[in-house]
């Protein structure tokens, strides 16, 4: 007796031929993309936005990592760390401390200038010898003294270097400036703005269309099942949307902060000047949540092997020592070179590898390419 060959038709025996197949997925992909365009609009129209919240964490990293720098130059200068309410206000003001050096009389010719620039003769004490003032002398004499503001402004515009004496430069006294740290991403050509921006809106419209996109293709599957198997669709679409989005929150409200703090640790031990690019940093930021939330397909995908009887429950279970090392490869390329996003990736995938194994106890397996489908 010969045993009858597969058909050829992988779709002969199946609820929908092979054309119609074509068609359902013409039409769900025609649907999808409206979903989003529609997306990507809304994301463009809230671009700048998105752009300047993905840069906050940033932000935060590079304040505390100038932070940083000052409690260890505070340390070496003084033999102990500074107090948790110097680098709060720090922190909290966005400021950090630079030494400086300033010649003494130049200031107080500036400040004062009906004062004499000569130095006053000392006394015998060492104090500065000055002529006895009384009360209103002396009070006519610090109103003498004031000047408009304007005035000082237009003396600190002029040239500093006519009035250096080298002879005073011995004298330096060392003074702390305060200004605000250099938080601000750089963009090397006039183009990135721009392109930043389209980014963060096509990501944005991913993200905002995604119930729309998913809904529609799992419409499509759900086109070649039997009523009997489409209800499941029901329960595996909100599952689907659930883990997109919870790999995307997961990544940029967790894992995207650990790494920050991670690189940029290894920036401050080597006291270097830290501006990150903005396309480097915004091509980043925005990559890895949708990667993550992709990469948290991964239940589904195992349920449409099953499915299709391409890798039945039982393989998946028998395998699970070489599903983990392939996981744990794969999150080892997908992810920068630390610790905190190849963990953050491969420990939830592999929770999802055994959460998909349950969910396919509980999926009716297809009859499988080239074998007649049964429909009870």
């Amino acid at each position: 007796m010969i045993n009858k060959l597969p058909a050829d038709d992988l779709f002969e025996k199946s609820s929908m031929t092979f054309g119609e197949h074509l068609e359902e997925l013409r039409r769900a992909l025609a649907k999808a993309m409206i979903w989003l365009g529609i997306g990507t609009a809304l994301g463009l129209l809230l671009a700048e936005r998105i752009v300047k919240f993905i840069e906050t964490p940033l932000k935060g990293a590079i304040t505390g990592y100038y932070v940083e720098r000052a409690k260890l130059s505070f340390e070496e200068a003084n033999g102990v760390k500074p107090s948790d309410e110097l680098a709060a206000w720090m922190l909290h003001n966005n400021m950090q401390p630079q030494r400086a050096y300033v010649d003494p009389f130049t200031i107080t010719d500036i400040a004062n200038p009906t004062q004499p620039t000569e130095r006053q003769p000392a006394n015998q004490d060492g104090k500065s010898k000055s002529p006895e003032l009384d009360e209103p002398e002396a009070k006519s004499k610090d109103k003498t003294a004031e000047i408009d503001q304007s005035e000082l402004v237009g003396k600190l515009e002029q040239n500093p270097w006519k009035d250096v004496d080298i002879r005073r430069l011995s004298e330096l006294k060392p003074f702390i400036l305060w200004q605000p740290i250099p938080n601000k991403l750089i963009a090397l050509t006039s183009m990135e703005p721009f392109m930043m921006w389209m980014k963060a809106g096509i990501v944005a419209g991913i993200i905002f269309s995604s119930p729309g996109i998913f809904y529609h293709i799992w419409q499509f599957f759900a086109a070649g099942l039997y009523p009997h198997e489409r209800r499941y669709v029901y329960w595996y679409l909100p599952l689907s949307l659930a883990l997109f989005f919870a790999g995307v929150a997961l990544a940029f409200f967790v894992i995207f902060k650990l790494v920050l703090q991670f690189l940029i640790g290894y920036t401050s031990s080597l006291d270097v000047e830290f501006a990150p690019r903005l396309n480097d940093y915004m091509t980043f930021a925005m990559m890895l949540p949708l990667g993550f939330g992709l990469a948290f397909q991964l239940p589904i995908v195992m349920l449409g092997l099953h499915r299709f009887g391409v890798i039945t429950a039982e393989t998946f279970l028998s395998q699970w020592r070489i599903a983990v090392l392939v996981i744990s490869f794969l999150a080892m390329i997908l992810t920068p070179a630390d610790p905190y996003s190849m963990i953050g990736l491969a420990v939830p995938l592999i929770v999802l590898y055994f959460l998909g194994i349950l969910l396919c106890h509980y999926m009716p397996k297809g009859a499988g390419f080239g074998s007649a489908a049964v429909d009870p």
